[in-house]
């Protein structure tokens, strides 16, 4: 690809069922994608600035796509189809891009700074536009046949001077965030058409608690976490909105500890990750499914039977999560399947060039993870697949998620 630069990609694991690659240099938590094709693409951090990277899961070439962005880039989304967000800041701030594939294409502005926070399958970006002065933004939207042209979603706002569109799925449903009037609280919301808004929050209709959205799923089921009191309350709790609700679903806490929860991931059925306080100053991870018409939490537990932390990520269509949890030595990515927590750092050869694997952020549908890792006393990125991630059968999926909620829900009950 002309002005493009493949960068060099080291199959540092490759063992008879593992094959791990570092993606380069990386050091920032929210800073990578995945999708169901096994690309990636994320932030890699050079010296003299950070560069915005894709790499292909069907070629295996990761490409530096720094040379045609100015100094400093950064990738805010990925579609299903490999399209990539990317903002990038020069001397003028921040300025939006798409990477089709081929190209890196400049995107419009409403006057001032530009900073895109997703992409879906036909190359429509959403993000945030600042007007002319920098002072004010709005939610905007940007479609393939009129890139440079955005869209002021100006609708999609709840009285502030501050907007955004964070997420847009296949079918055009937009979730995002938004200053109520006076700017001092941001609340989440969802939008059907880009038009139409929801306020998402918790306590009372009418609430004015913060609130702020982390994912949305193909069928437009937002999750985010939401403050329970006024101002900035320390407690909150992950939420579910499904379209047609009138409003978000409070998903507690494990055991309805008198504590935070926050919900990380979502999947194609509606299951829901996160992390929740079991205790003061300890927090575990837990999968939350639907039954019948009840949420029902299910402690994941931790690494460290039982003790510690532990945070679910991001969970797949098949029931498996990913996340990161406490080990005695600190703190190490895990795959949760089957009922098994399992460390990833135990499936690492013994000539790997990662020292250990220090997170995981997501999990695709084939079994396949990143996450960041340290070569020395390095973050890198990486990409694991293992032969042992065996797949259910999609049938047998959500029973066996219901069946395990089920169960916890009477067990909890008998106590």
């Amino acid at each position: 690809m002309v002005g493009l630069f493949a960068l060099v990609v080291t199959p540092c694991a490759v063992a008879s069922n593992v094959f791990l690659v570092d993606l380069g240099v990386n050091s920032g938590a929210n800073s990578l994608f995945l999708n169901n094709n096994g690309d990636v693409a994320g932030r890699l951090d050079l010296t003299g600035g950070t560069h915005a990277f894709f790499y292909s899961g069907l070629t295996g070439i990761n490409t530096d796509l720094g040379p045609l962005l100015p100094t400093n880039s950064y990738v805010t989304g990925l579609s299903g189809n490999g399209k990539v967000a990317i903002t990038a800041t020069g001397t003028t701030g921040p300025t939006g891009y798409i990477y089709d594939g081929t190209n890196v294409i400049g995107l419009g502005n409403l006057g001032g700074w530009n900073l895109t926070r997703g992409v879906n399958d036909a190359g429509t970006v959403v993000g945030q536009g600042y007007q002319a002065s920098n002072t004010g933004s709005h939610p905007y939207l940007e479609v393939s046949s009129s890139y440079g042209t955005p869209r002021d979603l100006s609708t999609l706002t709840l009285g502030g001077s501050q907007g955004e569109a964070d997420y847009i799925n296949n079918n055009g449903q937009i979730a995002g965030k938004s200053n109520l009037p006076g700017d001092g609280i941001s609340q989440a919301y969802y939008s059907a058409d880009g038009t139409s808004i929801v306020s998402l929050h918790l306590g009372a209709t009418n609430s004015t608690f913060r609130s702020s959205t982390t994912g949305m799923n193909a069928s437009g089921q937002v999750i985010g976490s939401g403050a329970l009191g006024s101002g900035f309350s320390p407690v909150q709790h992950g939420f579910v909105y499904t379209p047609g609700d009138t409003q978000a679903t409070d998903l507690g806490t494990l055991n309805n500890f008198a504590g935070s929860s926050d919900a990380e991931g979502i999947n194609a059925a509606g299951n829901v990750v996160g992390q929740s306080d079991i205790a003061s100053n300890q927090h575990h991870a837990y999968l939350d499914v639907l039954v019948g018409s009840t949420w029902v939490m299910t402690d994941l537990g931790t690494l460290n039977g039982g003790l510690g932390n532990s945070t679910a990520t991001a969970i797949n269509d098949y029931g498996q999560i990913v996340g990161t949890a406490s080990t005695a030595s600190g703190t190490s990515p895990f795959l949760y399947m089957n009922g098994k927590m399992i460390d990833l750092n135990t499936l690492l050869p013994s000539d790997s060039i990662f020292t250990r694997l220090v997170s995981a952020t997501s999990i695709n549908n084939s079994g396949v993870i990143i996450g960041q890792g340290m070569i020395g006393s390095v973050s890198h990125a990486y990409v694991l697949s293992y032969s042992g991630f065996t797949v259910p059968e999609p049938s047998t999926v959500l029973s066996a998620l219901t069946g395990f909620a089920l169960f916890a829900w009477r067990f909890r009950r008998r106590k």
